[in-house]
């Protein structure tokens, strides 16, 4: 997929000699853009205007990956947020509220993280309800001995906190976030250097 990148990069008028490309920049780009191909052609399409280094200091940037797209296109997918946001407000409003809620999540979590965060007039979330984010792409899922787990990919998660963040409800949810990490951490010191250490190394 870094070739499609460059491919992409230089069809773009403007755009500088695909072979100066650095291919480590460009192989991190992408795979900041989860290798999605289409992430990756509205991203290349950009170094009409900008160099690499620029784009991905954007795309870093705050709400940057959600706003990723192709300028003074009006189909659906002009840009990431838009895309994402053809499969979320399909959504029943409590697995909305769940799936913007569950953006405060870098890494894998469980049905029971989940709840720990969870706000707004949803019910508590249930394996079935992550479980139908998961059938719509939203979020990708894996099992463990724990049980089920599920993630989101970096770019629709960055649209997700986005939305979380014009919700009103993102304080309370991030409150929530950092209350359930300080208590992960202190339960995994708690088992550490002790016979039952493989259990937390394990989930």
């Amino acid at each position: 997929l870094p070739i499609l990148f460059v491919c992409r990069a230089a069809e773009v008028a403007g755009a500088r000699d695909p072979g100066a490309l650095d291919r480590a920049e460009v192989e991190a780009l992408v795979a900041r853009l989860d290798h999605l191909p289409l992430a990756i052609e509205m991203a290349a399409a950009r170094l009409g205007t900008m160099h690499l280094q620029e784009l991905a200091a954007a795309l870093d940037g705050a709400g940057g990956l959600a706003r990723l797209g192709r300028p003074g296109d009006g189909h659906r997918h002009r840009d990431l947020d838009r895309l994402v946001a053809s499969s979320v407000d399909a959504l029943p409003e409590e697995l909305r509220e769940l799936f913007l809620d569950c953006s405060v999540f870098a890494g894998w979590f469980g049905v029971a993280d989940a709840a720990a965060v969870g706000v707004g007039q949803q019910p508590e979330p249930t394996v079935l309800s992550l479980s139908s984010l998961a059938d719509c792409s939203l979020l990708q899922s894996g099992a463990r001995s724990s049980g089920s787990r599920y993630r989101m990919l970096t770019t629709v998660r960055a649209v997700a906190a986005a939305r979380l963040s014009r919700s009103g409800r993102a304080v309370l949810v991030r409150e929530r976030h950092a209350r359930w990490l300080h208590e992960r951490l202190e339960w995994l010191d708690g088992m550490i250097r002790r016979s039952v250490e493989p259990v937390p190394r394990r989930l």
